[in-house]
């Protein structure tokens, strides 16, 4: 419920000031001890951040988006040129929640909702936009569709949804960015993601099956290889790799083992760390390669430290350092 309360809050913050503090306690401003590698460029695509973060650049350029909350909620999303300082503005767009903006360097992405999520891709030299997904044509009086989680590769765009507030659709779809073509590529999984948000390109990336095992899906390959089962609580993507915890309850105990496997899934997982804590999995706040943080009081979180197996307290990991964290998305 912590993190429930994290994102709403994040969320609350996003849209309560123009510009929020980039100084979070503990770190500098637009510092992302959060997840090792939150802009690595891989297969050309990016996650556009604040303009207060840490930079997001392909090539020669910068992007970041800017907010003003002062009447209506207005996003302008910038190119800016690093060696002459000269910037393009690529969307203006005003709406009363968060969008998510992609780049490669050639074409931008944006993703918002109105009465179901909608998706469009433009070309950054001509303008030219097309859309790529409309879910607004599945509202009805009692529900509409939102997609659940994003990923790029290459010239697709794959995702999966959910309806109304909580129902799953256990479909991965698939969408040529190019042409805007369409497909189902199954019926039995749904595209999830790792805890940090700006991993969203690759040539793997998750899913999930109505069992609850979690998968890894080559988008190259067009296969499937099992990372867990429903044991798996959370999951990141560090460094090439994916690193996960899995728990099972004991009494009011919960026992937790950590686990890595290489981005492709292939091999073995290897057991890095296990323990025993009465902090329940949904306090799982962040995960990073040197530990699992765990936040159980406002004020601070507890950090289990593979290297030493011991926890930690973490007073530069409070709450509000989270929610920062997370604006940097809103």
């Amino acid at each position: 419920m912590k993190r429930v309360f994290v994102i709403f809050m994040s969320l609350m913050m996003a849209f309560a000031f123009l510009t929020p503090a980039g100084v979070f306690e503990g770190g500098e401003q637009g510092s992302s001890a959060y997840a090792a590698d939150s802009n690595v460029l891989t297969d050309g695509w990016v996650r556009i951040l604040r303009d207060y973060t840490e930079p997001v650049t392909i090539g020669k350029y910068s992007y970041y988006y800017e907010l003003n909350t002062d009447g209506d909620w207005v996003y302008r999303v910038y190119r800016e040129n690093m060696n002459t300082g000269k910037r393009k503005l690529l969307k203006k767009i005003t709406l009363n929640n968060s969008p998510y903006f992609y780049t490669n360097g050639e074409t931008f992405i944006y993703a918002y909702y109105k009465l179901g999520t909608i998706i469009k891709a433009q070309d950054i030299a001509t303008g030219k936009t097309r859309t790529l997904v409309d879910l607004s044509k599945y509202k009805t009086s009692k529900s509409t569709d939102t997609t659940l989680h994003i990923h790029l590769n290459g010239k697709y765009l794959y995702y999966s949804k959910y309806r109304g507030l909580s129902t799953m659709i256990y479909k991965l779809y698939r969408v040529n960015i190019n042409t805007g073509a369409s497909k189902i590529l199954y019926k039995t999984c749904m595209l999830t993601g790792p805890m940090d948000g700006s991993y969203v390109s690759g040539r793997y990336c998750l899913v999930k099956d109505k069992s609850g095992n979690y998968k890894i899906y080559d988008t190259k390959g067009k296969t499937m290889k099992k990372l867990a089962g429903s044991s798996l609580k959370r999951v990141n993507y560090i460094g090439g790799k994916w690193y996960y915890v899995t728990s099972s309850k004991s009494g009011s105990t919960y026992n937790y083992k950590v686990f890595t496997r290489a981005e492709s899934g292939s091999g073995t997982s290897k057991k890095i760390a296990a323990f025993s804590k009465k902090y329940k999995p949904d306090d799982i706040i962040e995960i990073t390669n040197k530990g699992v943080f765990f936040l159980v009081n406002d004020d601070y979180s507890m950090e289990y430290v593979f290297s030493t197996k011991k926890t930690v307290k973490r007073k530069d990991r409070d709450v509000w350092y989270y929610i920062g964290f997370n604006q940097r998305y809103m």
